[in-house]
């Protein structure tokens, strides 16, 4: 094979190692672009950069930039060499390069470097690229790129550092979330890994909090001690430490994630049972402080997930059923998908089942659905009729949380009764009402009971320049008529009415009772319920969803009684919605004049 001796002594080999599948014909060919870190998105200096086949080396400059052809292949070259000449040209169906002028010994070089032999290209014909652009650097992983164009420019690439075997875009590069693979369209398998150590520390914490690992008793049939934190939650903060994990899934690992136990009856009713089938969730980059390789840490771009055990739901399906139904009505819920878990601590396996994993929102949710993530986002456990300090409280917002306080104040205002359309502007000014009221009316719709109106948690607030967005979460007890059944949920009314008494005697929900008291918010919510129930909740669209997550859990052991028991329910919860749009007339009066009383 000839070769020319250039600048600096580099030896440069001008046939291509791919065979074309273009049409054979003389093209210029030139190629430029960028190269940047994968998880910082900056330009990347001293890179080197070649073309395999046709042997071309560049370096980027300080901001990543590189080019390659005419110009730049002898760049520093003498001055009798004419650059003009010089070019890289598809020849006899391989890409060659053409130099004019004088190499550093002084020798002429002039005309085509015309390919030799063909070897055993032909056995490679299938292969789409002319060429491969290869990236590498010190410190970071090389990167190969197919070349398929003639002319390129303005290739932006990526490289990735290398930090441990299996480091990966999907693992650490600071890319958007990319809801295809994170939440995929198909079921997978995860395993989490702790050390002995580690799931020792997780479990004792919890034990000293709540009582010991599968003793009944206290709360709801729940631990052998009452952990109860506050009115609301029914773990304490204390008994949910965070621990590093390892999880394995789609081939990959993503090493040092913190983990910590989450929930309320959920996780209360599963440790009191000595189930290991415990609701977890992560959070991929907290321990980047003190584990460097965890920094800026994602899983596919999400940070931070939970993980819902079947305790709640033993369908393992409601949750991404649910989700897909308010996300189809407009309504911006969280993603969720049913995943198969297995759990490993020191030479112990545990195959806890399906779970639902579930997008916490957070980033990337508020930039996908807001555009904006710049806010203070909430998750209060308050019925919002009243400031509590302690029912907001969140480290990450400092302050005296004065927005919260606004809105309450702006909720509750006599000015409802006063100077309705005052109120109207205010209240429309502080928080996203239309879009609240559409929640609610597919929140009862589809009788997800354990959500703001019943319990005063499983809700976020983000004030978005200014304007705050009630963000759903956590609707894996939709489709339950069995809090009906215990006077918790009316399935005769769908106003709010006092039909039923309500979760723990918690009182009115100023935020649902003031807006049905107003006739034209009353109107948008009758509006949206039955666009709700004749859309994404009516019968066929609902048992398509319960049919497409059945399909995915197929494999894994599902409790096929309870999902066809399930498909059913839009059956007899329609025609119940509709009897109760036609049994009342907007506004729905509080029940004590201005004065919120729960009936």
């Amino acid at each position: 094979m000839k070769e020319v001796l250039l600048v600096k002594k580099a030896v440069f080999s001008f046939l291509a190692s791919l065979a074309l599948t273009v049409p054979v014909a003389a093209a210029d060919w030139r190629l430029s672009g960028k190269v940047v870190d994968a998880e910082e998105g900056n330009g990347l200096k001293n890179v080197q950069v070649r073309l395999l086949g046709a042997g071309l080396v560049v370096t980027t400059e300080k901001n990543g930039d590189w080019k390659m052809g005419t110009t730049s292949i002898l760049r520093g070259a003498r001055s009798n060499y004419d650059v003009s000449r010089n070019e890289l040209r598809i020849r006899d169906g391989r890409l060659v390069l053409r130099v004019d002028g004088m190499d550093l010994m002084g020798r002429k070089v002039a005309g085509w470097n015309r390919p030799l032999g063909t070897g055993d290209l032909a056995a490679r014909s299938a292969a789409a690229a002319i060429d491969t652009l290869v990236y590498s650097k010190d410190g970071y992983v090389q990167k190969k790129v197919p070349v398929f164009e003639t002319v390129a420019s303005g290739i932006r690439d990526t490289i990735r550092r290398v930090r441990y075997d299996g480091w990966v875009d999907s693992s650490h590069a600071n890319l958007k979330a990319d809801t295809l693979n994170g939440f995929t369209k198909a079921f997978r398998s995860m395993t989490f890994k702790w050390t002995k150590q580690n799931w020792d520390r997780m479990m004792k914490a919890m034990a000293d909090s709540c009582g010991a690992f599968g003793k009944s008793g206290g709360f709801m049939g729940g631990t052998s001690k009452n952990c109860q934190d506050g009115q609301y939650d029914l773990i304490e903060k204390t008994a949910l430490i965070w621990v590093p994990v390892d999880i394995e899934t789609d081939g990959q690992i993503w090493r040092d994630v913190a983990i910590r136990l989450k929930g309320n009856a959920s996780l209360q009713s599963a440790w009191a049972g000595g189930k290991y089938a415990l609701p977890f969730r992560i959070n991929t980059d907290k321990f980047e402080d003190s584990i460097p390789t965890a920094k800026n840490q994602r899983f596919y771009g999400f940070q931070k997930i939970s993980f819902y055990n079947a305790q709640q739901d033993s369908t393992s399906i409601r949750g991404p059923v649910a989700g897909e139904i308010f996300r189809q009505f407009g309504v911006p819920a969280p993603l969720s998908v049913p995943v198969k878990i297995t759990l490993k601590f020191g030479d112990t396996t545990k195959e806890v089942g399906v779970y639902e994993m579930v997008e916490v929102p957070d980033e990337p949710y508020l930039s996908r659905n807001f555009q904006n993530d710049s806010g203070n986002l909430y998750k209060p456990l308050s019925k919002l009729d009243k400031f509590v300090d302690s029912e907001w409280v969140d480290d990450d917002i400092p302050g005296d949380r004065q927005d919260a306080k606004d809105l309450i104040a702006i909720i509750n205002s006599s000015q409802r009764t006063t100077d309705s359309a005052a109120w109207h502007r205010a209240l429309e000014k502080a928080i996203d009402v239309q879009g609240f009221l559409r929640w609610l009316a597919a929140s009862t719709a589809i009788m997800n009971w354990d959500a703001y109106g019943a319990l005063a948690h499983n809700y976020y607030l983000f004030n978005d320049k200014g304007t705050f967005r009630f963000i759903t979460y956590d609707f894996g007890w939709s489709f339950d008529y069995q809090m009906a059944q215990n006077g918790i949920v009316s399935r005769t009314s769908i106003w709010y009415d006092g039909t039923a008494g309500g979760f723990m005697n918690l009182g009115p929900f100023p935020l649902v009772k003031n807006l049905l008291a107003d006739k034209g918010y009353c109107e948008s919510y009758r509006k949206y319920m039955t666009d709700a129930i004749a859309g994404p909740a009516s019968v066929a669209s609902f048992q398509a969803k319960v049919d497409k997550y059945a399909g995915w859990i197929a494999n894994a052991n599902p409790n096929t009684a309870k999902i066809q028991a399930l498909r059913g329910f839009m059956t007899t919860r329609v025609p119940e919605v509709q009897a109760s749009l036609n049994a009342k007339t907007c506004p729905i009066p509080l029940t004590n004049s201005t004065t919120p009383t729960w009936p």
